[in-house]
């Protein structure tokens, strides 16, 4: 790693403890994202708030190609604090290498990796570099709730209403120094089963909708009859049920309701409509089995408002994605990243990104990248190996020079 980003160690470290320190929830990113508008600032960027409490730093180039730094703006709670002894999640305590608080790896310290390399580049800007370009480095709320919310905003609304451009994304979502480039999707269904309520000491006066539910229950367990589908990128679908509500419940009588709510993990070509159609087609060979049998499927919704007050009713939902190994931007950042020693790897997330917006929705390359490990995303004891994260600055920096500036060595440390 080139000096210069070694000697960021104590920035890097002071950045990423402020950071921490914000207790930044989905619906509770303000005090956070004034603390980023200030940054910017003070760097000089070209910087707004938008709609939905998005941070985004513009430094304006030429007709493409386009760029977006991308990370989002809020955490997961800590969860029991027990787990966490003898740290504090929200107080960043820097230990043996290791910077470890709430939200470090999932993905506070990458955002702070892609702040410095966004810094680089505007310094580089005041000195002459022209982009052929626009860089872009957007500040998302509304992550973590697994519906993009904050993301959606911004390509729906915000890049239209200040003329901004993007043909490609990096995420800085935690990767283990390799290159993810895309993740199975996801889409939450509840699957609505009704009966009729009766004194619960004369059952067989009402109809159950908890035994009616059995049949549900039972088919979501074997894949609704259909084999999973694999794809030699994402691996497997899967499916599972997280959570049922009775109604009326807790009473002495037989409930006529019953929801049932499945996470579904899908692989493509398949598409939320096509979940939606498997449990129907089961619905009906229910139906035609029993007379009595009567459920309904559809998206889970859930009404999220973001601190700038703008709503709105979101579906629990991340479609899948995938960039192609042979895109022109993943090969060059594959090139890039070896230039300096690092050999990443192709990869795939678990879990869902905002890369569904970017990729899914609007078919814009995305590639995730950061030296922070997975496996402490949500984690007790969450954290970064700071050296490493050193290394995502040059990185980030590298990437970035590759594929907008084509090489121009005008960026300090690259």
């Amino acid at each position: 790693m080139d000096a210069f980003f070694a000697a960021m160690k104590d920035e890097y470290i002071d950045l990423a403890t402020k950071v921490t320190a914000f207790r930044s929830f989905p619906g509770e990113e303000q005090p956070l994202a004034d603390f980023f508008l200030k940054e910017f600032d003070i760097m000089g960027a070209e910087t707004f708030r938008d709609g939905a409490g998005n941070v985004v730093a513009v430094l304006r180039g030429g007709e493409g190609p386009h760029i977006m730094l991308n990370g989002h703006l809020d955490v997961v709670p800590e969860g029991e604090q027990k787990n966490w002894e003898p740290y504090s999640p929200f107080e960043a305590t820097f230990e043996e290498g290791e910077l470890i608080g709430r939200g470090l790896a999932d993905l506070k310290g990458g955002l702070c990796a892609q702040f410095f390399a966004f810094r680089q580049f505007v310094r580089a800007a005041k000195n002459g570099l022209e982009l052929p370009g626009d860089l872009v480095f957007s500040l998302v709320t509304m992550e973590e709730n697994a519906e993009s919310m904050g993301m959606e905003y911004l390509f729906d609304v915000t890049m239209k209403e200040h003329d901004l451009k993007c043909d490609l994304v990096y995420l800085c979502e935690p990767t283990n120094g390799n290159l993810a480039l895309g993740h199975r999707g996801k889409v939450e269904l509840v699957v609505d089963v009704f009966g009729k309520t009766a004194h619960s000491s004369r059952p067989k006066d009402g109809i159950s909708a908890i035994e009616k539910a059995i049949p549900v229950l039972n088919a979501v367990y074997d894949g609704f009859g259909d084999p999973a589908d694999s794809h030699p990128q994402l691996g497997e679908s899967a499916m599972t049920v997280t959570d049922m509500h009775i109604r009326p419940g807790g009473l002495s009588m037989i409930p006529d309701l019953c929801k049932i709510f499945i996470d579904r993990r899908y692989t493509p070509p398949k598409t939320t409509a096509d979940c939606i159609e498997q449990i129907e087609a089961f619905i009906q060979r229910q139906r035609a089995r029993d007379k009595d049998f009567v459920a309904k499927v559809y998206p889970r919704t859930t009404q999220r408002t973001c601190y700038t007050g703008y709503a709105k009713d979101m579906e629990r939902k991340h479609p899948a994605w995938i960039t192609e190994r042979d895109n022109p931007f993943v090969i060059s950042s594959f090139e890039a990243l070896r230039s300096v020693g690092q050999q990443p790897k192709e990869s795939y997330w678990n879990a869902g990104t905002d890369g569904s917006v970017t990729k899914g929705v609007h078919k814009i390359p995305t590639i995730g990248y950061s030296t922070a490990q997975e496996r402490w995303a949500h984690q007790p004891k969450e954290r970064v190996n700071v050296q490493s994260m050193l290394e995502c600055i040059c990185c980030d920096a590298l990437q970035g020079l590759r594929n907008i500036a084509k090489g121009h060595s005008g960026l300090s440390g690259v």
